[in-house]
């Protein structure tokens, strides 16, 4: 099994095309299971949160999500853990 490490980065992260949701949620399940970024759901507002070492994990995410689901998504920064 591959080490896993604490993320201090956090981005909010949402599907920017609300035509297209099947392949939002699909997307996001298959990088969680490769283990890029770490998923995080705020269960009474919906909205999902990424958690990640550094910004290079969110690029490598987002290009991923566009090139191989065809899902164009918005990422909000929310900072660093403290």
């Amino acid at each position: 099994p591959l080490p896993t490490f604490t993320p201090e980065n956090f981005m909010k992260v949402s599907d920017k095309n609300v035509m297209k949701q099947q392949s939002f949620p699909k997307g996001i399940e298959r990088l969680m299971q490769a283990g890029a970024v770490q998923l995080y759901k705020n269960y009474q507002t919906g909205e999902y949160m990424l958690g990640a070492v550094g910004q290079l994990q969110f690029e490598v995410f987002k290009h991923r999500m566009e090139g191989e689901y065809n899902a164009e998504v918005v990422m909000t920064p929310m900072g660093k853990k403290t």
